[in-house]
């Protein structure tokens, strides 16, 4: 009996922990909401841009990202698009060469020969931009026409040297798991990164419109893709920012095996980020404020292990204890019962489990997943989405 209230105890310090870390944080960054810019927005600061667009096998989906581009509104002379074909196998080229045709668009395509990865791939096509600001932006990421015109102005302070923009879903209500992801987006943008960039910087960059300070970029990241190279820059010294009116829309997951392997991946280069993170705070050399550092490198290295160890114990005390396992049984389809804590419930488990195998990824130091492109979202998306949003 003593053993089982001891086992009582520990679940419930556990449980503490691993809701409160995630609490706690949050409180802090919503006060921080209410705090202001403190930088310079210069609406007249258009600088020149180079768009860089990856593609592979995107055969499906490039005619409308090019449309999309056309809708863009920015000072022709200031603008660069660079298709980057990582070596695609499928009618990608065709669909490019058919675009080209119509003469609308103005853009080039730098083609790979060997697929090298969409980071090798931006590096490779890098010496090719001429624009004093780099946008990356994905083939299946839809942007508003005035991106470039409310994102540009930010970087009329010297101290932005990356802005990404707020990500949301053409159409949440396709199936459970774009729901959960929609509410994953709405308290990340809405609350965490923004927060953070109220505050100094967020790291968790994306691929749908992200844009960098080229004097300060370099290169882009391969271990780390996009947050590791948010990292880099602030490790120069410079900030990096959400820009709230700025959204890029896409449909991201069809199904869990889509959503499991985009995940997989995003949370092992995450992963490597705050690895990073924490190596540099050691060596007192990180110049992210701590008060962003340290919650984030709990979340993500520390807290799935606890969640590891809540489940253990969850299981065994559940096994142990039929009174226990009952109540929490109660609880469990009383949070399941009404549907945004019941997103919230699987989002986190969800999250939690994608980040347990990303650290078993990085401790056997293998890539447990590849980038390819999910043909099930391409297929779903169409034209229809786009113009109900004025995209195209």
């Amino acid at each position: 009996m003593k053993n089982l209230i001891e086992i009582l105890i520990a679940w419930f310090a556990l449980l503490f922990v691993f809701v409160g870390a995630y609490f706690s944080y949050y409180l802090y960054l919503r006060k921080a909401l209410q705090r202001s810019w403190n930088i310079k927005i210069d609406k007249g600061n258009l600088p020149s841009v180079t768009i860089m667009v990856p593609v592979y096998n995107e055969e499906r989906t490039i005619r409308l990202k090019l449309e999309n581009l056309m809708k863009l509104i920015y000072p022709g002379e200031k603008l660069q698009i660079l298709l980057v074909n990582d070596a695609s196998s499928d009618r990608t080229l065709d669909e490019i060469a058919s675009f080209s045709k119509s003469g609308y668009l103005d853009f080039t395509t730098v083609n790979l020969s060997q697929r090298s990865g969409k980071t090798k791939a931006l590096n490779k096509a890098l010496e090719r931009a001429k624009g004093d600001i780099i946008v990356v932006s994905d083939a299946d990421a839809f942007l508003p026409a005035d991106a470039l015109c409310i994102a540009m102005p930010y970087f009329a302070d010297p101290s932005i040297g990356g802005v990404i923009s707020q990500e949301a879903l053409l159409d949440s209500g396709i199936s459970w798991v774009s729901e959960t992801e929609s509410l994953y987006m709405n308290l990340s943008y809405g609350t965490i990164k923004l927060g953070e960039s109220k505050i100094h910087s967020t790291l968790i960059f994306h691929g749908g419109f992200a844009a960098y300070r080229k004097s300060v970029l370099g290169h882009f990241n391969v271990e780390a893709d996009d947050t590791g190279t948010a990292l880099d820059i602030v490790q120069k010294g410079n900030r990096t920012i959400m820009v709230p009116d700025v959204v890029s829309y896409s449909v991201e997951f069809a199904n869990w095996k889509d959503k499991f392997d985009a995940k997989v991946r995003r949370a092992r280069h995450n992963l490597n980020t705050w690895t990073r993170c924490l190596n540099l705070l050691l060596k007192r050399r990180l110049l992210l404020p701590k008060r962003i550092a340290v919650p984030e490198i709990f979340l993500y290295l520390f807290n799935p292990l606890i969640f590891l160890a809540l489940l253990i114990l969850t299981v065994y005390f559940s096994i142990q204890n039929l009174l226990f396992a009952g109540f929490l049984a109660l609880v469990i389809i009383q949070v399941l019962v009404v549907k945004k804590p019941r997103l919230l419930f699987v989002e986190v488990l969800q999250n939690n489990f994608f980040l347990l195998l990303a650290i078993l990824g990085m401790i056997f130091r293998r890539d447990l997943i590849r980038w390819e492109t999910s043909q099930d979202s391409r297929m779903i998306l169409n034209r229809e989405m786009l113009e109900r949003k004025g995209l195209v």
